[in-house]
């Protein structure tokens, strides 16, 4: 009965992404009818950008109009506007103003550019991998536990015994435990962990304890951004585990110096094969994309066998991605993630799906008893760690508490000599202020009002002394970010605070965050409302603060968002 489950499941799954895909196909056509102009507001293209300088094969651009939410690491193709000669490039920096890509080849560029996004369909090698997932093939028996009501078991062979498990003394109880209970290998485990609350280091910890146990491990994200930085503080922890990152050389940029890097699974698996390994010597801890270990792991036969899977940002991973996850021969298969904070990306015909949701909050929910929530933050003081616990945490669990790390930080200005004019939001008390703007005409993504405060509150904080890599600025619009960044230009200063959207910004805390939620057209509040209150991403704009939020929203906006945030 399993079996015949089991393939009722694969297909309806394989169904499921084949539309996806069309989707995707469809969209690319699409696209390819599409004025300059709709493009460059989709974000799918950058005209007349002008070439500046080049450093190796590094090239830099300077941008008009830069809607892009390109990524280090990210495709894209560079054409000509003189000649339409068209190079393929690599992101390395993306700012509003300027883009800097590689290349491989040494290139004499002059004039001006057009940047468009690769919009590449990577589904392919998934729906392979699904393909094979069938009776006692790898990946099966984790299937049968999504899918098939196979309970998961709690302990598996080559549980690390007490007497290998040695912990920092630093880490809070919650903490020691849930590293405890993954030690013990079970099938699948998922660890939830809020913001600031050390999940991370969680990670880290066990797979250095795996590594020291002479048994390999795999970490897998989405993004490779997320892999390096796993990767990077498993390194600062433990410098001489042999820790390997697998991607292109620009994909390792933020990657820890002393971290093995090999641009392909095939180069990597060469090396590994010419090294004789001890049996005291420590395993080595293995990194790459969840598109990568499909297909190295999943399709390939690569003779790596992790005893362990460690799958970080597992919240923004989709079910369907994370359903061959069993495949890559592991028993253990660890989610650590917050289905709290930013949720996968799905098509817009495809998010009523009942498969469109996150693996994190699928096996969250199907198997409560194997689930952990880190409940101690050490970023936000206790006023940001209060509102953040009840208005994200407190109904779906344990709520948060701030450390004593944390609990006690103040907002200051410390250059400040005097409190006369200075703008009572920037006070230390309180630590969260809602402060409506009122806006002489309807807003949609863009509101002069809010940009206009935005601009003297990073100001007045700047000549407050507050260094600018201490503030940030988050608005749902890339319009607003464009507004408020023309009128911070007069500062040179205020040109290194950062401002963007929110999906920029995770990861990434602060002193002081300034929220501008920008609409105050009913109209278009009536729109886009689910978008701008989305909870989980208030959630991720709030939590990345450390002692002060301000938020700035209009009249339309106050009586929803004071609910959802359970304050007046």
């Amino acid at each position: 009965m399993d079996d015949i489950t089991l393939e009722r499941q694969r297909e309806e799954l394989l169904a499921y992404l084949e539309n996806e895909k069309l989707l995707f196909q469809n969209d690319i056509e699409e696209a390819r009818g599409m004025t300059d102009e709709v493009k460059v507001e989709k974000g799918l293209l950058v005209v007349h950008a002008l070439f500046t300088a080049s450093m190796g094969q590094h090239y830099a651009f300077s941008c008009q109009e830069n809607n892009t939410k390109l990524r280090s690491g990210d495709s894209v193709y560079l054409v000509s506007e003189e000649n339409y000669r068209r190079y393929e490039a690599v992101v390395v920096e993306n700012e509003m103003e300027g883009i800097v890509l590689s290349m491989e080849n040494t290139y004499s560029l002059k004039g001006y550019y057009r940047i468009e996004v690769s919009q590449m369909i990577l589904l392919d090698p998934l729906i392979q991998l699904t393909r094979r997932i069938e009776g006692g093939s790898p990946g099966a028996a984790f299937f049968k536990m999504l899918f098939c009501g196979k309970q998961p078991a709690v302990k598996g062979l080559g549980a690390l015994p007490p007497e290998r498990i040695s912990l920092p003394n630093y880490m809070n109880e919650r903490q020691q435990t849930a590293i405890r209970k993954v030690a013990q290998r079970p099938s699948l485990f998922t660890l939830q962990g809020p913001p600031g609350t050390g999940k991370t280091d969680v990670l880290a910890t066990i797979a250095i304890l795996f590594s020291r146990a002479g048994k390999e491990v795999l970490i897998v994200s989405n993004t490779h951004f997320a892999v390096n930085n796993a990767l990077s503080k498993i390194h600062a922890k433990e410098s001489l585990l042999p820790v390997i990152k697998i991607g292109e050389e620009l994909k390792a940029l933020e990657l820890e110096e002393g971290i093995e890097r090999y641009a392909t699974f095939y180069n990597y698996n060469k090396s590994r094969k010419l090294k004789v390994r001890r049996r005291i010597d420590p395993a080595a801890i293995v990194g790459m994309t969840i598109q990568s270990a499909t297909i190295n792991l999943g399709l390939r036969t690569s003779g790596f066998s992790p005893m362990v899977v460690l799958v970080d940002e597992a919240g923004q991973m989709e079910l369907s991605q994370g359903a061959v996850l069993g495949a890559f021969g592991a028993g253990s298969i660890i989610l650590i993630g917050d289905d709290q904070q930013m949720p996968p990306v799905f098509h817009p015909q495809l998010v009523n799906h009942p498969l469109a949701r996150s693996i994190f909050s699928y096996v969250k929910e199907l198997f409560p008893s194997l689930s952990l929530r880190l409940t101690e933050t050490y970023r936000m003081n206790k006023e940001i760690t209060a509102l953040v616990s009840k208005a994200f945490y407190e109904d779906s669990g344990e709520g948060l508490v701030s450390s004593n790390h944390s609990a006690g930080r103040r907002f200051s200005l410390p250059c400040a000599t005097t409190q006369v004019g200075l703008d009572p939001l920037l006070q230390a008390f309180p630590s969260v202020v809602l402060c409506q703007v009122d806006s002489a005409r309807p807003c949609r993504d863009d509101n002069e009002a809010e940009a206009t405060k935005v601009a003297s509150l990073v100001t007045q904080a700047l000549n407050g002394g507050v260094p600018p890599t201490e503030m940030a600025v988050i608005t749902p619009f890339r319009r607003q970010v464009k507004l408020i960044h023309s009128l911070l230009k007069v500062n040179p200063l205020a040109n290194r605070v950062v401002v963007d959207t929110v999906e920029r910004l995770q990861g990434k805390d602060v002193e002081l965050i300034i929220i501008s939620l920008c609409a105050s057209s009913a109209e278009y509040i009536n729109a886009m409302g689910e978008f701008i209150l989305n909870k989980n991403r208030l959630n991720v704009m709030i939590s990345r603060a450390k002692s002060k939020v301000i938020l700035l929203f209009s009249e339309n906006l106050r009586r929803a968002l004071t609910q959802i945030l359970g304050i007046e």
